[in-house]
């Protein structure tokens, strides 16, 4: 009788563990690689001559790549606010890289907390200092591993400053951790590759959300000593778009070599995207884990005589998107419905059921319909506003934007405020479904095109919060 009570209580205790791991096994982590100024066309996979990415491309072969993915502002900051809050830059009031809001009314991660996730910010941190204190007081995350800047000596005279910033940034810095700052040496990029893996090694029998955010590509543009030359000479790669003639030779020099150095820091990030994926395939998490890789804007390197980001071009407004989710049934795919940056993290919350209050202020919508391929025709539109960003003024609080863009199925209409300097036209009229490069402005041919998608411009404005005074019917 003992013995078969006894044999009773084992199958009972084996079942319930099998219900338990089965309920493990469903629950899904998150990982959201988001590399900073990186545009949608440097990976060996879109094109690019000679930039080599095998990591991010074996990446994309085994998820979906989004070939028209949109930032909300071509922008550090009010670019990564509204991927972790889903809200426009109008409506969570990150509007410049220099001044930022004290709080967000919601912030994704802190959901994911919540919801009984292990969560981690390894890399950079943009959303102020004030809300900082905040996430610490609050523990939004368990782990913060956070750039800090490089070491200064203490004998520094000012005017040596610049200089050195340039080309120490990537090399033995300052880190923040869990709020207290640490001198570590080696190369930045492998460092938070590095710290994302353990993490993951040391959560793998939990569910966690990790936001690993390498300051890479970003300027100053210091690759590893492995690459350092690697593409010393390659220049710039031709496009239709690509106007050098408006630019300074030195200037010309300055972009090429800075194009170069861009190519191999992004080969660096790949190399540690190869590393990440290596160690969720080790602990078997892949089957249980979505993998987003994004940048937050992108740049110019002389497209349209522009340079840098803030511009309303497609080389700064459109980013890489590749998602592994691993239910899904359209692995290795490409999908070219419209996207938004500000949907992300709400696709993210949506796989892993974690519970988003309501927001009418939202924006972001999640796509894991077009994950799973049961929708099409996700977004009709895609807004973009740029906000000025004054050196000289660096708290200032704009109401009006200096541009704002919507993307269309097949059009885009960008806006400028004349108030501000701009490399853009008053508006802007482009057929990207067959002209990508933006070489035939239609804003004079096609006025009944211009006020329809005006139209809806101003409406998506109107209900973000975002000030439409200064644009004329």
């Amino acid at each position: 009788m003992i013995n078969k009570t006894i044999t009773q209580l084992i199958i009972m205790l084996s079942f319930c563990l099998t219900i338990t791991l089965a309920a493990k096994q469903k629950e899904l982590n998150v990982v959201l690689i988001m590399v900073d100024d990186m545009r949608f066309d440097q990976l060996s996979r879109m094109g690019h001559p000679y930039i080599q990415t095998p990591h991010i491309d074996e990446l994309a072969k085994r998820g979906i790549s989004f070939t028209r993915a949109y930032v909300s502002s071509p922008v550090c900051g009010p670019s990564r606010a509204s991927i972790f809050t889903g809200q426009l830059p109008s409506i969570h009031n990150r509007r410049t890289n220099f001044q930022s809001p004290d709080s967000y009314s919601v912030y994704i991660p802190e959901l994911f907390k919540k919801a009984g996730y292990q969560t981690a910010l390894i890399g950079k941190y943009y959303e102020g200092r004030t809300f900082k204190k905040q996430i610490l007081n609050e523990k939004y995350y368990d782990e913060l591993f956070l750039t800090a800047g490089p070491v200064w000596p203490s004998n520094i005279k000012p005017q040596d400053r610049k200089k050195f910033f340039e080309e120490n940034l990537y090399y033995n810095q300052n880190y923040e951790i869990n709020g207290r700052l640490k001198h570590v040496k080696g190369y930045q990029t492998e460092l938070l590759f590095r710290e994302a893996n353990q993490f993951i090694k040391n959560n793998r029998a939990k569910k966690f959300f990790l936001c690993l955010s390498p300051f890479a590509p970003h300027f100053p543009f210091n690759p590893s000593p492995l690459r350092k030359d690697k593409y010393r000479g390659k220049g710039i790669p031709k496009t239709k778009n690509l106007e050098l003639s408006s630019l300074s030779s030195r200037q010309s020099k300055l972009i090429s070599e800075a194009s170069e150095k861009m190519a191999a820091m992004i080969e660096d990030v790949d190399d540690g995207v190869g590393t990440l994926l290596e160690t969720l395939e080790v602990n078997k998490l892949l089957d249980h884990t979505l993998i987003i890789f994004t940048s937050d804007n992108g740049t110019c390197f002389g497209e349209h005589g522009s340079i840098w980001k803030r511009h309303a071009w497609e080389e700064a407004v459109k980013v890489p998107l590749i998602v592994y989710y691993p239910k899904s049934k359209q692995r290795g795919t490409q999908n070219k419905e419209l996207v938004s940056l500000a949907d992300i993290l709400i696709t993210a919350a949506d796989a892993a059921q974690v519970h988003l209050p309501k927001d009418p202020a939202r924006y972001g919508k999640s796509f894991k319909s077009l994950l799973d391929g049961s929708k099409k025709n996700f977004r009709d539109t895609v807004t973009v506003i740029q906000y000025p960003m004054d050196s000289r003024n660096k708290d200032a609080f704009f109401e009006d934007p200096s541009w704002v863009s919507l993307i269309a199925k097949d059009y885009k209409l960008t806006i400028t405020n004349k108030q501000y300097p701009s490399d853009h036209l008053p508006e802007m009229l482009f057929y990207l479904s067959e002209d990508q490069y933006e070489t035939q402005d239609l804003s004079k041919a096609d006025i009944t095109k211009v006020k329809h998608l005006k139209s809806l411009l101003l409406y998506e404005l109107e209900q973000n919060n975002c000030n439409i005074g200064w644009v004329k019917e």
